[in-house]
């Protein structure tokens, strides 16, 4: 059996508490395979530093509804677009 894919990100999910919960993008800065930027960010991620959450550990939101997330984006920085999809 031959890999030739993974994960790109991690997510540490806290069950008891939605918003202390983080994501990061492994990897490097290039997705060329060939580049020396391809894998040169992995180790940062792999061995995050808890104490200063340094490595791009980003925090997720995780809402209810819509309406609970445009609440929550009071300096209106979290909503680039909105879309409306209708059937």
């Amino acid at each position: 059996w031959e890999m030739s894919s993974g994960p790109v990100y991690r997510y540490v999910l806290d069950l008891n508490d939605r918003m202390s919960s983080r994501i990061v993008v492994a990897g490097g800065q290039s997705g060329n395979i060939f580049s020396k930027h391809f894998d040169d960010l992995f180790q940062l991620y792999f061995d995050f530093d808890e104490e200063s959450h340094h490595y791009h550990y980003h925090e997720v939101y995780a809402f209810v509804s819509i309406d609970d997330f445009i609440d929550a984006d009071i300096d209106e920085t979290m909503i680039e677009r909105r879309i409306n999809l209708i059937p």
